[in-house]
């Protein structure tokens, strides 16, 4: 899960590591001039990120499975501290799909 407090060098740093020589190519196509843009644009590069690997996995398992995939695209963030930041993520469907939402501890 992406960090909703991420700093703008934090990020940079982050983009440094992980794309090496190609890291000003990730910072144009993600841009942040702040810490609040920084953080915003983490979750997007998250977000893209794990599209494109559900996309890739999906794509190589029907190479060897003749039987139909099914994915979906969850867009409803959980609400809470975090909503505006983070919005939708990777189990955040969970709370509505077992209508469990009380449990979550946010208001």
């Amino acid at each position: 899960m992406p960090q909703v407090a991420v700093t703008l060098s934090q990020f940079q740093a982050g983009a440094r590591r992980k794309f090496g020589n190609l890291a000003d190519e990730f910072l144009r196509l993600y841009p942040a001039g702040n810490d609040d843009e920084a953080a915003l644009q983490n979750n997007a590069s998250a977000r893209d990120n794990s599209r494109i690997s559900t996309w890739l996995w999906g794509t190589l398992w029907r190479k060897g499975d003749p039987l139909p995939l099914h994915t979906y695209f969850w867009t409803h963030a959980i609400p809470g501290p975090g909503h505006d930041i983070r919005g939708a993520f990777h189990g955040s469907e969970i709370p509505y799909a077992f209508n469990s939402l009380d449990a979550v501890k946010a208001p």
